[in-house]
């Protein structure tokens, strides 16, 4: 059973921005990894955000409407990722395609319907490399946020146990 849990004030205002300018992609973050060659394997690279998904409850926090169209936000016990796998292996023009593939995904933005506001998709490039891009809402992780999940992400692909809150 999902924990509905209050708004900060910061939350509130992203969301009101991004819902006053739909389709615009307002405070939609994008992180883009390129591996040039050897990207993980699309069974390692879920595994490694299933992972940070199961550890950080950021990226389980649901966001949806209520009746009269008031939001409310939720923290999801589990969520099972899902990682959008496009082929470009044959793409030779693949910069200029992501290029315009980030700004569709950006202005396609969220939808407020209580699943979590971020999403992963994979181009696979040729000789072994691949895009990796991690959407997701401003309201739902801060950069510092998004530096400590890319880092467990990180050294979960890299064959490592991630740092405890111990560690850090």
């Amino acid at each position: 059973m999902p924990v509905t849990l209050p708004f900060l004030p910061i939350q509130q205002a992203l969301l009101a921005e991004s819902l006053s300018r739909p389709g615009q992609g307002v405070n939609i973050e994008q992180i883009v990894l390129h591996y040039t060659t050897k990207a993980p394997a699309p069974d390692i690279l879920a595994a490694a955000w299933q992972q940070a998904t199961d550890r950080f409850e950021a990226l389980r926090l649901c966001i949806g409407s209520e009746g009269g169209g008031a939001l409310r936000q939720s923290l999801a016990p589990q969520h099972d990722i899902h990682v959008l796998e496009l082929d470009w292996t044959t793409n030779a023009a693949a910069d200029a395609t992501l290029q315009a593939w980030l700004t569709q995904d950006r202005c396609a933005g969220f939808a407020a319907d209580g699943t979590p506001m971020w999403r992963l998709a994979c181009m696979r490039l040729p000789e072994g490399g691949a895009f990796v891009v991690w959407t997701i809402h401003h309201a739902v992780v801060d950069l510092s946020s998004m530096a400590r999940i890319l880092d467990d992400v990180g050294v979960r692909l890299d064959g490592q146990a991630p740092l405890t809150e111990n560690d850090t």
